[in-house]
């Protein structure tokens, strides 16, 4: 039985991804094709496992009390904002060591980690107003 619809059309696309890599590995002998279907082929394994088993949220409402779950809470917000503070000092070194050097390699580095954080905070954003639109 499906306990899980979106883990399972995921492994679906994954296996149907991996076999149009098979394919074209068969055809032209690149090896990056076969990497890219033994990635898909584990990624696939690991959704149709997710997609048939309980889901641990599932089974951590049963065992966890109010404290259990403020401690989680705190837990993840206390990691965001360390990983936060991690991505803002990687970009300001990134961005002097491209105003130093100038190799461009380091401000398409830069870039990159600014796009995460912009990623980052978005998330967030929207993420909250879901939750209290939803409670």
């Amino acid at each position: 039985m499906i306990k899980n619809k979106r883990n399972f059309f995921i492994a679906i696309i994954m296996t149907l991804l991996s076999f149009v890599a098979f394919i074209i590995y068969m055809k032209t002998n690149e090896y990056r094709y076969f990497i890219t279907m033994l990635v898909g082929i584990f990624y696939a394994m690991i959704q149709y496992y997710q997609a048939f088993s309980t889901s641990i949220f599932e089974e951590l409402k049963i065992y966890n009390d109010e404290r259990d779950d403020f401690i989680i809470m705190k837990t993840s917000q206390l990691l965001l904002r360390i990983m936060n503070y991690i991505l803002f000092i990687m970009v300001f070194i990134f961005l002097m060591s491209y105003a130093l050097f100038g190799i461009g390699t380091l401000l398409i580095i830069s870039l990159t980690l600014i796009g995460i954080l912009v990623f980052i905070f978005l998330g967030t954003l929207f993420i909250n107003i879901y939750l209290e639109k939803r409670n």
